[in-house]
């Protein structure tokens, strides 16, 4: 007989509940401990920290519940992809590749010069700074006028469709 990972007493392998057979050998848990049809996990499975409203964002004024942060976590991501997109702004000079532009780090874009090398979009996601960095090797740096003029410039030469 199995044994409730919950309270540790025996779980019956076949039962009969208003006149119907349940088999309950893959069950992890007693019926004490998770009834069926409940719909939800065990209490000690569910209740997790923090998941009350604990306070405001410092930065965004929403209900955060992260106790030991003045911030949401969305404002949490949203910083951490700013500090990595800085550090990839670093890595590859500080400006434009082609016009040596720098005055704002949302008007820089990573272009990939040849796209079929292209693993992953270095915006949008936060990954490991080494794969990152391998990335970053495959691209220039860009300002937007500049990247739109490339992509431009790259449309041109391909063969139209009729």
């Amino acid at each position: 007989m199995p044994l409730c990972k919950t309270c540790h007493s025996n779980i019956p392998i076949r039962l009969r509940i208003d006149g119907k057979e349940h088999n309950l050998q893959s069950r992890k848990h007693c019926l004490t401990c998770v009834p069926f049809k409940s719909g939800q996990r065990l209490h000690k499975q569910t209740t997790r920290q923090h998941t009350y409203p604990v306070g405001e964002c410092s930065r965004c004024h929403q209900t955060r519940t992260l106790p030991s942060k003045n911030l949401c976590s969305t404002c949490i991501v949203s910083i951490s992809r700013q500090q990595q997109k800085q550090r990839a702004i670093e890595y590859k000079g500080g400006s434009c590749q082609r016009c040596g532009y720098n005055k704002c780090n949302e008007a820089l874009t990573f272009h990939h010069r040849n796209p079929d090398e292209k693993d992953f979009e270095i915006s949008g996601q936060y990954i490991r700074w080494e794969r990152v960095r391998l990335e970053l090797d495959k691209c220039d740096m860009l300002c937007q006028n500049c990247h739109a003029e490339v992509h431009t410039a790259l449309r041109s030469q391909l063969p139209r469709q009729m």
